[in-house]
């Protein structure tokens, strides 16, 4: 049996049942162990971010606080390489087009799909397009 790799993730989402519902995706993957951290505005996130440096962070573009792409712009800029994937109900082409522009390494729209986030975050986890959940 192969060994699950354990993988800090940060969820910055300021909506209960986003969280909710990353989190009970993330149970059903047969490849990875997810310790997942949580915040629910920005400024609790970047100080999680700052206090533990996850391998991946999932970021609402729409925060109470701060817009999200802010947040990542300031990740990015300081720490070049972080795995960041955007989420976000709004799916237009601009905002996709930007997020990556920043730096992000994907995004994800809202309402998730199970097959999407778990190929998501393997791709940008294994740096490779081609894992599906069994």
């Amino acid at each position: 049996m192969q060994k699950l790799r354990h993988v800090k993730i940060l969820i910055i989402d300021d909506d209960e049942d986003i969280r909710w519902s990353l989190k009970e995706i993330f149970s059903t993957t047969p490849r990875f162990e997810f310790e997942v951290l949580e915040a629910d505005n920005a400024k609790d996130g970047v100080k999680l971010f700052q206090e533990n440096f996850p391998d991946l962070v999932l970021l609402d573009v729409n925060l109470p606080d701060v817009n999200g792409i802010k947040i990542l712009q300031g990740i990015v800029k300081k720490y070049p390489g972080t795995n960041i994937v955007m989420i976000s109900g709004i799916a237009r082409e601009r905002l996709l087009k930007e997020t990556k522009f920043v730096g992000a390494r994907e995004f994800i729209c809202k309402p998730f799909d199970h097959r999407i986030v778990l190929n998501t975050l393997a791709k940008v986890l294994d740096k490779s397009p081609t894992y599906m959940d069994n």
